[in-house]
């Protein structure tokens, strides 16, 4: 199980950074074109829009498999004096946060599904294959989820901070 959560986190950190290179490299041709030829590369933006959608998305599940994400730390001290609650929290809260993932996925796929027909106005890309993307990074995020209940491991049972 391990094996396939490193596996799925490897190849989303893959396609993450590629995203990001693509958009670093979009926007470096776009300035040299338009300082240097007086040519600005067409729909940079839009293309730049379109992968940066897809990049968040993909940053979203790479934040849930390493746990990763922004943990509010206000109740740590009185909720680490109850271990079970805190187990019990966690639980819950993946499990409500796997199941978001997964119906906002879900609506997304469906959304993709009418934008078949729709086009982004300059360079005519298809927003299709963008929502289904996004969809399946949210699917992947939901997975992720229930994965981090699945294998917890004790030593992650406490997120209090030592800063008390």
């Amino acid at each position: 199980m391990e094996r396939l959560r490193h596996t799925i986190v490897s190849t989303l950190e893959l396609v993450g950074s590629a995203l990001l290179v693509a958009i670093m490299l979009i926007t470096v041709v776009d300035v040299v074109f338009r300082y240097l030829l007086e040519r600005p590369l067409a729909a940079s933006f839009e293309l730049t829009e379109v992968l940066l959608a897809v990049m968040i998305f993909v940053s979203i599940a790479i934040a849930m498999a390493r746990d990763d994400h922004i943990e509010v730390t206000l109740l740590d001290r009185w909720i680490g004096r109850f271990p079970r609650f805190q187990r019990v929290a966690y639980i819950s809260f993946r499990l409500m946060i796997a199941v978001a993932f997964f119906f906002l996925g879900l609506w997304i796929f469906e959304l993709g599904q009418g934008k078949r027909v729709e086009f982004t106005p300059v360079m005519r890309l298809p927003l299709a294959p963008v929502a289904w993307a996004v969809a399946v990074a949210l699917f992947i995020a939901a997975v992720l989820a229930l994965l981090s209940v699945v294998m917890r491991r004790p030593a992650q049972e406490s997120h209090a901070t030592e800063e008390d």
